[in-house]
């Protein structure tokens, strides 16, 4: 007997990619189709790389058949083979094309988060709701600058193809998904149908027991809440995400790797923007709360700030300041200060809104040698 497997022959890296078991062949050329039954277990496909690279990659029942969901890593030939039981498929081909714009998923990384591609993400967001409600809320979610939402995964079935529509709309909203999952054995079937799916950012389970099976159908390592990181109100040893009403900004300068909150979020959004949160040091300095490195640092002011700030141990040399409202995170000003010890600093003017400040060490102009 052989599986029969279908699927495209031509992807991108990191693009799901969708593969169907139709049925079985068998010596007489009889097909049946793969009705999965109650209790079955789910046929597996290998999928092999460049420079053998292998993964196996579970199915998930679909209406009458099964589903396979890959996402390649790496850009290359493929060699996909099903088994189910004895049964194989023979081996399908694909290639993967390189895509520049493709970012893998998000790990945690020094107490933050970025992606494969080495682009930092900075979860701020809120809880999605009803799904039915979704793509209000995801436009409400966006519009208030939200990189993430947090949803409940609910059984196989119609929510599970609505959860598909809905992951779909997460990805045109740019905004990442914590999917909280049941603690049932249903657990394996959400990991297998979206582990593979770009909107996806981490999985929170209602019991840590299956945290190690939600591993073994996930390829890809999307982190767990409560074992890779947390979601809280304090900080502990692994990254943590605020949930809570606190000001975003409090957070994220307190040390925070990201914000749960009905909040708007646009300019902690746009000030932050590409920033590493992992590279910098927390500090408490006067009336600001800053984010210091030896060569860059960014400071939230509040409102009611007055007098100056200080901040120590940087290289010294000249730096600009770039003063931005905290309100859209837009530019207003910029002036240049320079340590000779080490120490920056700022006076400040009278403030009518928060603000915030980027410090970034001046790189002097390379001198042009004169033409001989």
């Amino acid at each position: 007997m052989t599986l029969i497997l279908t699927g495209p022959g031509q992807t991108a890296v990191h693009r799901p990619t969708e593969f169907t078991l139709d049925g079985v062949r068998h010596s007489d050329g009889e097909v049946r189709h793969a009705y999965p039954q109650m209790g079955e277990e789910e046929p597996i496909l290998t999928v092999t790389g460049p420079a053998g690279l292998t993964t196996a990659v579970p199915a998930f029942p679909d209406g009458a058949g099964w589903r396979v969901r890959f996402a390649p890593p790496l850009p290359g030939h493929w060699q996909v083979v099903a088994s189910h039981g004895v049964e194989l498929s023979p081996p399908l081909g694909l290639d993967v094309d390189p895509d520049p714009a493709a970012r893998g998923a998000i790990h945690p990384q020094d107490r933050a988060f970025r992606y494969e591609s080495g682009e930092p993400f900075l979860p701020l967001g809120a809880d999605l709701g009803p799904l039915a409600d979704a793509p209000r809320r995801l436009a409400e979610l966006a519009a208030a600058g939200a990189t993430v939402t947090r949803l409940a995964a609910e059984p196989p079935g119609k929510p599970a193809r609505l959860l598909d529509e809905v992951l779909d709309l997460a990805v045109e909203r740019g905004i990442a998904v914590i999917m909280t999952l049941p603690a049932t054995d249903w657990t394996l079937h959400a990991g297998a149908r979206w582990a593979a799916h770009p909107a996806l950012f981490a999985w929170s389970s209602m019991s840590l027991e299956w945290t190690e099976a939600l591993r073994a159908v996930d390829p890809y390592g999307h982190p767990i809440v409560g074992a890779d990181f947390e979601i809280g109100p304090g900080l502990g040893d692994l990254p943590v995400v605020y949930e809570g009403d606190r000001s975003p900004w409090a957070t994220i300068f307190s040390g925070f790797a990201g914000h749960l909150g009905d909040l708007r979020f646009n300019g902690l959004s746009r000030f932050l923007a590409g920033e590493c949160l992992g590279s910098f040091t927390p500090v408490a300095a006067g009336p600001a709360l800053a984010l210091t490195s030896p060569n860059r640092a960014l400071l939230w002011l509040p409102s009611t700030s007055e007098g100056s700030v200080a901040l120590g141990g940087f290289t010294p040399g000249a730096y600009t300041a770039t003063w931005c409202a905290a309100a859209d995170g837009s530019a207003l000003r910029q002036n240049t200060v320079v340590t000779t010890d080490g120490t920056i600093r700022l006076a400040l003017p009278p403030l009518s809104a928060d603000t915030a400040v980027r410090l970034t060490r001046t790189v002097p102009a390379q001198r042009q040698s004169s033409p001989k």
